[in-house]
């Protein structure tokens, strides 16, 4: 039998409420999906295959528009391409989690969606990705598993769970849990909502759980405590893309995606003051962090009052508080607004005007000179309290894991 449920964490409808921005999408046992397979014919180039396969769309890949590939009943020898198409005619997006594979030494499995997006995997990487693949747009996802001719045992792989991305409306939601819920729920703009477009490609997406996260010198990342248990810590995404029309997320191309590693992540959930995340991602097929593409943050510990800019992938509704109908093609992207702030004795909490929305924990908090000084958290402007609030760096459990990376 298939199961289903439809998802959409969310945390802490507090004083403060955290601001994660889950992700609405439908989680299908992969046990129970019914896919589409077809075996073709493989001549053991595995070069030649990759090549003739980056000119050829999903469609003709599968042999949903013509077949110019031999088909094969389920074969027994070697080498040899099993392909696996997973499709959901209401799918936004598409994702997979495999729990159980071996690819051996030769062999591949190539993921593709209907844009032409690959990704490729050996075992060194799948074992990397934890077997999870990158997210997709469209709502088909194309799996090719590329038998070496010298391959030995039969590779394989299990999909544990499919995840197809749903509307924002489409996802039910615990009442007052998320801040643009409804006109009764704390608001993190202050009064008319400033934001305005911003294009730092340092910023990341995490995914599936929506927050913003950002990365050091050293090579560690940064985002919000409540984060790490809001949705799931999976995959980071750069140069996001405008969201659709109803505020449905899209996803940049894979290659901007990169596998947060499960085992590194150290946190911080315990309240305002106390929320905080440092993690580590997997490298690009480069060998390259996103410190190494994008750049980093500089950063300070000596944050003063003034002013501060906090920027990140907040969720947008039109007009603000329209509830769950309401969202636009800017919401969870990239965006930022400036206000006051001041630093509470102690150094460990921030209060600040500047304009937020569900989305915009782990955003970093910068100075007039660009350096961030702690990350946004909490939520919490209405018309009887003006500020929302975060994380400074002088809280010394951050630093200190912030500081096992290295120096920066």
């Amino acid at each position: 039998m298939r199961w289903s449920v439809l998802l959409a964490f969310s945390l802490m409808p507090a004083m403060a409420a955290a601001q994660g921005a889950p992700a609405s999408y439908e989680a299908v046992s992969g046990e129970d999906y019914k896919s589409e397979v077809l075996f073709f014919a493989f001549d053991g180039n595995y070069d030649g295959f990759l090549a003739r396969r980056q000119n050829e769309s999903l469609q003709q890949a599968f042999c949903l528009e013509g077949c110019e590939r031999a088909t094969l009943d389920n074969p027994e020898s070697f080498p040899h391409v099993r392909a696996e198409l997973i499709t959901d005619e209401s799918a936004t997006w598409i994702s997979l989690r495999m729990s159980d594979f071996w690819l051996g030494e030769k062999s591949h499995l190539l993921v593709s969606g209907q844009t032409g997006s690959f990704q490729e995997f050996d075992q060194q990487k799948l074992d990397d990705w934890e077997g999870e693949t990158a997210v997709f747009n469209g709502n088909a996802l194309l799996l090719e598993l590329v038998v070496s001719e010298d391959a030995g045992l039969l590779p394989f792989y299990s999909i544990d769970e499919i995840a197809f991305g749903r509307p924002p409306e489409a996802s039910p939601r615990e009442p007052g849990a998320l801040i643009e819920e409804s006109a009764d729920s704390p608001q993190a703009v202050c009064g008319t909502d400033h934001r305005v477009p911003s294009h730092d490609e340092r910023l990341s997406r995490v995914w599936k759980n929506g927050c913003t996260a950002w990365p050091l010198a050293n090579g560690a990342m940064l985002t919000a405590g409540h984060c790490v248990t809001a949705g799931g810590m999976g995959i980071l995404e750069f140069n996001v893309p405008m969201s659709g029309p109803d505020g449905s997320p899209m996803h940049p191309d894979q290659s901007f995606q990169y596998k947060i590693m499960s085992d590194s992540v150290e946190y911080d959930s315990s309240g305002v003051g106390r929320d905080w995340a440092v993690f580590g991602v997997v490298p690009n097929d480069a060998g390259h962090l996103p410190k190494d593409v994008f750049g980093y943050f500089q950063v300070t510990r000596k944050g003063t009052d003034g002013e501060v800019t906090v920027r990140g992938y907040g969720r947008d509704s039109d007009p603000l508080g329209s509830g769950r109908n309401g969202f636009n093609a800017y919401s969870q992207t990239q965006q930022q607004h400036g206000g006051r702030y001041v630093v509470e004795p102690g150094g460990s909490v921030v209060v600040h005007e500047a304009d937020t929305d569900t989305g915009n924990s782990g955003s970093p908090l910068l100075s007039g000179t660009g350096a961030a000084f702690g990350i946004h958290t909490h939520g919490k402007c209405d018309s009887r309290v003006t500020e929302n609030k975060g994380t400074g760096f002088m809280n010394a459990d951050f630093w200190a894991a912030i500081q096992k990376f290295g120096p920066l």
